[in-house]
């Protein structure tokens, strides 16, 4: 079994919603239609249940190795409790998108912390993409560009780390960014929100729109 298609999910769940809402319009709008309704509003029906039907199916991952319990807790052969020791690779690998948002992937690991206390052992791999060997093949890869291209420029380190791992770090400083930005200011947002509260049972109260705003903001 394949991989989940993240670009297939999105589209096959934003073709569901737009179904839904020219379906919503279709029944809203009945009494204006002419005969053929009928007829549209049954395309309309199968055109949702393909979409639905086609969404769950591509929602199935592909087959992933699972966690090896050891039925007798005393027993002696460790390796049975071992996730890593099976060639368990990255979990997040066979993850679709809505499992990465949700880490529903990691959901193995959680479901043996159940049974024994959590070891380096039982962890998987970690994602190929981010192994030291494939990272240290892509930096060998832009040095000996830098290098072959000295007569240009001089070779520069901080430019083949930066196309190495650079992107991956900056990206991960941005939303760090915005992570710490939103945790300092979310007291400000609840003293916002409970003077939109206060002002509900005042003569001149704030418009909703602050209130779904400060509410939004503290998600």
């Amino acid at each position: 079994m394949r991989k989940s298609s993240d670009i297939l999910l999105l589209y096959w769940l934003f073709t569901i919603v737009v179904s839904l809402v020219i379906l919503r319009t279709d029944l809203a709008t009945r009494y204006t239609l002419s005969a053929t309704y009928s007829a549209v509003l049954m395309v309309r029906y199968t055109m949702l249940a393909l979409a639905f039907a086609l969404f769950s199916a591509e929602l199935v991952p592909r087959k992933m190795s699972e966690y090896v319990l050891a039925e007798d807790d005393d027993d002696d052969d460790d390796d049975m409790t071992s996730a890593s020791r099976f060639g368990v690779q990255a979990l997040v690998e066979d993850a679709n998108i809505f499992s990465r948002l949700a880490f529903s992937w990691m959901s193995p690991l959680l479901k043996l912390s159940q049974s024994k206390q959590i070891t380096e052992d039982d962890l998987s791999e970690i994602p190929s993409d981010i192994t030291p060997v494939n990272i240290a093949e892509i930096f060998d890869t832009h040095w000996q560009f830098e290098i072959d291209n000295c007569e240009k420029r001089a070779p520069s380190l901080i430019r083949a780390l930066w196309k190495t791992i650079g992107v991956r770090y900056i990206l991960g400083g941005v939303l760090e960014l915005i992570f710490d930005i939103l945790m300092t200011i979310r007291p400000l947002l609840l003293s916002q929100m409970l003077g939109f509260a206060a002002s509900l049972a005042t003569e001149s109260p704030q418009p909703m729109s602050y209130g779904y705003f400060y509410a939004c903001c503290m998600l």
